[in-house]
């Protein structure tokens, strides 16, 4: 019994660590085709696919095809880069071509 419980303990325990992700960059053929989006950064718009997202209880990534990364953090720190260049994320819209294309905006 003691070995049962163990074992559903480190199961839980390790479980909340895992991260749900999805890459489509390195699984297309297992995902499907990459969720299409809009970025408009700044006011220049393009359409792009979806390469990765990535969540778990302590935050988020989104990275698109077109090098924009969106990456969130307990507690609702969010960081945009493009090519290395931090970006507000208020300049950025993103607008759904596919569902599940555009990054979350926490709430405050």
């Amino acid at each position: 019994m003691t070995r049962i419980g163990l074992s559903l303990l480190a199961l839980v325990w390790a479980g909340t660590s895992w991260a749900g992700c999805s890459n489509w960059a390195e699984d297309p053929d297992l995902l499907g085709p990459a969720p299409r989006a809009k970025l408009c950064i700044e006011g220049i718009c393009e359409d792009t696919t979806l390469d990765y997202n990535c969540g778990n209880v302590s935050g988020a990534q989104w990275g698109y095809k077109n090098a924009l990364t969106i990456d969130v953090t307990a507690p609702n720190t969010i960081l945009a880069f493009r090519r290395g260049r931090k970006i507000s994320l208020g300049r950025i819209k993103c607008t759904e071509i596919d569902e599940g294309a555009c990054f979350i905006r926490p709430k405050p």
